[in-house]
């Protein structure tokens, strides 16, 4: 049903929120996560000093000219981890992802013209994007023929990244790993499986041990 209401031609970006959370608040379960959500905020409020005012500048990445939506237009959040994605996406790791009309976002095309301005405003000519970069420099498009070898793609099918990397082996040393129950990079936790992590997940976390483990031991 949630769906539907962000499939609705008729409603524009705002109406399908609001019928969104119109629709929210009238499940069963709303009350009850209420409840829960009120515990969790009074454990939080006896921690932590309550915070009156919220500064809008706290989502923006370091460095100068700094939007909320950046390079990302998700998003790339406070710190230098979040600056260092943006120079990703400004110069090899070009994203061409837009809002379209049926989104629950303001429409908005992605266009190369907004992201070279962009881009180039926070780091000058070194944020020139390059949209080839990867296929002219590591040859992405060919990796056998470039003589790459010992590479190994893990892919969560929950995560819609997934759809742009390589999802079955392309080489005896060029390997890919699905994971049908995989969300975004969760086959790259750095604590390994948990009591969390469905069966593929645990099973791939051995696989990936194992693979990596007879790589290093025939260098």
């Amino acid at each position: 049903q949630m769906c539907q209401i962000f499939q609705d031609d008729a409603l524009d970006s705002a109406g399908k929120v609001t019928a969104f959370y119109k629709r929210l608040m009238e499940s069963e379960d709303y009350a009850e996560d209420l409840e829960e959500m009120e515990v969790e905020h009074q454990g939080k409020k006896r921690r932590h000093e309550m915070v009156t005012c919220f500064d809008m500048r706290a989502p923006l990445p370091p460095g100068p000219n700094s939007t909320v939506s950046c390079s990302d237009w998700s998003g790339c959040g406070p710190g230098l981890d979040s600056y260092m994605w943006e120079f990703q996406e400004c110069t090899l790791l070009i994203v061409q992802i837009g809002f379209s009309e049926k989104s629950m976002f303001p429409y908005r095309p992605f266009t190369m013209e907004w992201l070279t301005d962009h881009c180039r405003s926070k780091f000058g000519i070194w944020g020139t994007p390059q949209p080839h970069g990867l296929v002219e420099e590591w040859g992405y498009d060919d990796l056998v023929a470039r003589g790459a070898s010992n590479i190994l793609f893990t892919n969560g099918l929950n995560d819609m990244w997934s759809a742009g990397s390589y999802l079955s082996n392309v080489s005896e040393t060029v390997l890919a790993l699905n994971f049908p129950n995989g969300a975004h990079h969760s086959d790259l936790s750095h604590q390994g499986p948990t009591d969390d992590d469905t069966d593929d997940l645990k099973q791939g976390f051995d696989q990936i041990t194992d693979i990596l483990t007879n790589w290093l031991n025939e260098m």
